[in-house]
């Protein structure tokens, strides 16, 4: 952010992300970014640019901070309790600070279809996502702990496209709904 003001911190940026994160960038105003992160309009723009420009800001922190870390806890433990911890994380957030659901499966809903510098962004990040599950399942395929023949494409498609919509529900405050998805969706992947 060079040649941005100085007032710029990382508790700004991590605000606009909460905002985003709970209320998805059409039902966020900048009067919610402004009490958000207590920058009056003016210093927002001056500090951010426009309002696309602080949601691809908050985006990419969230991609980095949050969705990383849930990607990466698939990587420290067997395949099956890997799957189960990625789902927990998506139902119940990132911790009692933070909105139940995911950030990019908002904006997938929102934005993902749209033309533009966002949908670009949203889009690019599920297929970073996707291409991640594929890795994992595909080592998973490599170590045995999946059937014979399993397809690690297809189960990992699987795995981001249902979780898309469990997270939707847990933000939407669905939580015995998403519970419900995920206990399925374990199974359709896990066997």
């Amino acid at each position: 952010m060079a040649g941005k003001k100085g007032f710029v911190t990382d508790g700004a940026v991590a605000a606009l992300m909460h905002v985003f994160w709970e209320k998805g960038y059409e039902g966020t105003s900048i009067a919610d970014l402004e009490a958000a992160t207590g920058l009056k309009r003016g210093s927002l723009y001056n500090a951010f640019g426009g309002k696309e420009a602080m949601f691809a800001i908050a985006f990419s922190r969230y991609a980095q901070q949050v969705e990383e870390a849930n990607l990466s806890q698939l990587d420290t433990v067997p395949l099956a309790e890997g799957v189960a911890a990625y789902l927990r994380f998506l139902i119940e957030g990132a911790g009692e600070d933070h909105p139940p659901g995911c950030l990019i499966s908002r904006s997938a809903a929102e934005l993902a279809s749209k033309d533009g510098d966002l949908g670009a962004l949203v889009r690019d990040r599920l297929k970073t996502t996707a291409m991640a599950l594929q890795r994992r399942f595909e080592r998973a395929a490599a170590a045995g702990e999946l059937p014979e023949g399993a397809d690690p494409a297809l189960l990992a498609q699987t795995l981001a496209a249902g979780t898309r919509g469990l997270s939707l529900m847990a933000g939407a405050g669905q939580p015995q709904a998403a519970w419900a998805l995920a206990t399925s969706l374990k199974r359709l992947v896990l066997g």
